[in-house]
């Protein structure tokens, strides 16, 4: 670290410079030094950086702050559990904080407090920068969305996976997340089983053993989600996979029931 600081303090060209701060914020990072890290990224940002580099030090700035984000959440979920008894001190003590970070806590949110707050306004900032650069930026992506859940934001989760599976449409990851936003929503009319059913065919295109998105294509078959040619498609896709004995078909009495 101290040889690449002395290294940056040389006349170098501004390409080299700036390779070198990357470097710097990198190895800050590894050492867990977050904020020294960011503040190295903060000042490439300010300069003449090419895309690639400027998408390099958006997406590291957006996930420290994540991270900054995540740990504030962390230790305000930790402040919220029980006091231990006495006798359990040390064992409760060496637990970790389980989160379910798609989960979305009121009162988690308020107790991290304004701290948490702008470092998740930060985040946000960041990986949409970095995605503007490189849309198809996935890992990027599955964090914006994961962030806007916890936050409550569901809309915008919506939007965020939306967006993220058409700009990946090999990507199947990308699309079990856009359907899992779907899904959380509820789907209770014909507009929204029809953008759940594209997710599906979408999904199975990518991986023909997806056995819920499958299954979900069944369900909402009485409400017509997508052509009964592509229905058909998607499914034999499925059932070519050795699939064919996993799917089962909605009872009678439940034609036309919303999912």
């Amino acid at each position: 670290m101290r040889l690449l600081r002395q290294v940056q303090a040389l006349q170098v060209m501004p390409g080299q410079r700036v390779s070198m701060q990357l470097e710097q914020a990198f190895a800050l990072m590894l050492a867990g030094n977050l904020s020294d890290a960011y503040d190295t990224l903060a000042v490439v940002l300010t300069g003449a950086a090419d895309d690639g580099n400027r998408f390099t030090a958006q997406a590291f700035c957006g996930l420290i702050r994540h991270a900054q984000w995540a740990s504030a959440m962390q230790a305000a979920a930790a402040q919220m559990q029980p006091k231990p008894s006495p006798g359990r001190a040390k064992v409760d003590a060496a637990a970790s904080v389980i989160m379910e970070w798609f989960a979305h806590d009121p009162a988690l949110v308020a107790k991290a407090g304004r701290g948490a707050s702008e470092f998740w306004k930060d985040a946000e900032r960041h990986l949409k920068a970095a995605l503007a650069i490189q849309p198809a930026a996935s890992d990027l992506g599955y964090t914006l969305v994961q962030m806007y859940c916890a936050l409550g934001k569901q809309a915008q989760a919506l939007e965020a996976a939306s967006q993220l599976s058409k700009l990946a449409p090999h990507d199947a990851d990308a699309h079990a997340l856009h359907l899992l936003m779907l899904e959380a929503q509820s789907i209770t009319d014909h507009e929204q089983a029809s953008h759940a059913g594209e997710a599906c065919c979408q999904l199975l295109k990518c991986d023909p053993g997806a056995h819920s998105a499958a299954q979900l294509l069944i369900r909402l078959a009485a409400m017509d989600p997508v052509p009964p040619a592509a229905l058909a498609d998607a499914l034999m896709l499925h059932l070519d996979d050795g699939n064919r004995y996993r799917l089962t078909m909605p009872e009678p009495h439940c034609q036309g029931c919303l999912v």
